[in-house]
């Protein structure tokens, strides 16, 4: 595998690459809220899509994306600030079929966005899934049951869904550094 990190400053250089690979995702999903956030026919007009994030509102600060053997694109996630103590970490993660189960997620995308935001200032970063993805939620939660070696060990995990950008979502964040747990997830979302 390999992985780049690119900043919002060199999105551009990578739009084909991108679109390109919402057409794969789309075809490689039955869900309709992923395929809608992975569009890229009316990406222009529709702030949900990973596109209008990246090229239209230019939200995102950082994108990782994971190549297999043949250099194709076979995932990618970025990492949007929330405020300016917490970044959003794992934003439109989409990891082609065929490539699941092979700790890609972990090792490839959240490893590096947690030392990018931890090296950016953040204080904690966020990940947050909707109903349909709650699998990865429990994933990291039987993780840190089992005392996990695995980057997901460090994670808290809110009990209850909130709603996060109109969205009810499951929460999982990370802090940054211990002293920062002076304050509960939900309290620093709200901060």
């Amino acid at each position: 595998m390999n992985v780049r990190i690119i900043l919002k400053a060199d999105f551009d250089e990578y739009f084909y690459e991108i679109k390109g690979f919402c057409r794969l995702a789309i075809q490689d999903c039955d869900n309709t809220i992923t395929r809608h956030n992975m569009d890229y026919v009316f990406w222009k007009s529709d702030p949900a899509s990973l596109m209008f994030k990246l090229y239209v509102k230019k939200s995102f600060e950082m994108l990782t994306l994971v190549y297999d053997e043949k250099n194709s694109l076979i995932g990618l996630a970025g990492v949007e600030p929330y405020n300016k103590d917490v970044a959003l970490i794992g934003r439109r993660l989409f990891i082609l079929s065929g490539y699941r189960k092979q700790q890609i997620c972990h090792r490839y995308i959240i490893i590096p966005q947690i030392e990018y935001i931890k090296q950016k200032g953040y204080k904690l970063g966020i990940g947050t899934v909707n109903e349909y993805k709650k699998v990865i939620y429990n994933i990291i939660k039987r993780k840190i049951d089992q005392k996990s070696k695995y980057v997901y060990s460090n994670f808290e995990l809110m009990k209850e869904p909130i709603f996060l950008n109109n969205t009810e979502q499951w929460v999982f964040g990370i802090y940054m550094d211990e002293k920062y747990k002076e304050r509960t997830i939900k309290e620093w979302l709200c901060y």
